[in-house]
């Protein structure tokens, strides 16, 4: 059994050797002598720990990222703590790092009986934090892939709050796959409007993003129905090249597919 020089945790280690995950990240990759550990390093043959990150437990702190994570409010941040505003995103991205860092960690290295709960409770701690942190910040997921629409604003949206968040659009009888990754801000693309008050759908085509679009409809009754009504929005489809004929083109066609009133 041998003790790790990073975290002081024991390990039963086999004929190989054994490195602990933050260990390796740092680029070490093998024990050279098991009864003095000494490490090879690929990077260098001292541990850079200065490129993990961590924190000075010596060094006076105060109690931002605590009440960060009990409030969600940034602002609070440079009024309370006294923090600079051009350093509040950095400071809490630190914090949301180290978490997601000691997760990591605490996953690879495998749960036991005793560290089954503290991996849970950090799992659930660094997802409640990155959470606030996402939100406090306005920051959107942009790993997206698979093509489908989505919410990229969780309020002050209107497309947001109506759009629905599907890779598939239905008609009476068909389903067709949405062509593109599309959001509220995507350009050039085919809109599909549904009332489910009045229980009618139309298609528009948009140059301008789908934000500007919307505010802008040449039909009073769809304005209306988007003030009064539970209406629900789908961008059937972003177009490759964008101009006056492929935009009338894509409107009449996904308006004949869908069944929908066409507006012009």
């Amino acid at each position: 059994k041998i003790t790790t020089p990073l975290s002081k945790l024991g390990y039963m280690c086999p004929k190989s050797g054994a490195i602990e995950p933050l260990t390796h990240q740092a680029g070490v990759r093998d024990f050279c002598d098991l009864e003095n550990l000494k490490l090879t390093s690929s990077i260098n043959q001292a541990l850079m720990t200065d490129t993990l990150p961590g924190f000075d437990i010596e060094e006076e702190v105060n109690g931002f990222a605590l009440s960060f994570y009990k409030s969600g409010d940034r602002e609070s941040m440079t009024m309370d703590f006294k923090i600079r505003p051009g350093d509040v995103y950095a400071c809490l991205n630190e914090i949301n790092l180290v978490l997601k860092s000691i997760e990591t960690s605490l996953k690879e290295i495998g749960p036991t009986d005793k560290e089954e709960n503290l991996i849970e409770a950090f799992t659930e701690l660094s997802s409640q934090f990155s959470e606030k942190f996402n939100k406090a910040f306005n920051v959107t997921k942009r790993s997206r892939k698979s093509w489908g629409n989505y919410k990229i604003h969780e309020k002050n949206c209107r497309v947001c709050e109506i759009i629905e968040e599907t890779d598939t659009v239905e008609s009476r009888d068909r389903k067709f796959k949405v062509r593109g990754v599309v959001d509220c801000k995507s350009q050039g693309c085919i809109v599909l409007l549904k009332c489910g008050t009045c229980r009618k759908s139309c298609v528009f085509a948009c140059k301008q993003t789908v934000s500007v679009s919307i505010d802008s409809l040449p039909s009073q009754q769809w304005s209306k129905c988007l003030e009064e009504h539970k209406v629900k929005l789908t961008i059937t489809e972003k177009l490759k090249k964008v101009n006056d004929r492929t935009l009338e083109y894509g409107r009449v066609s996904w308006a004949d597919k869908l069944k929908a009133t066409s507006l012009k």
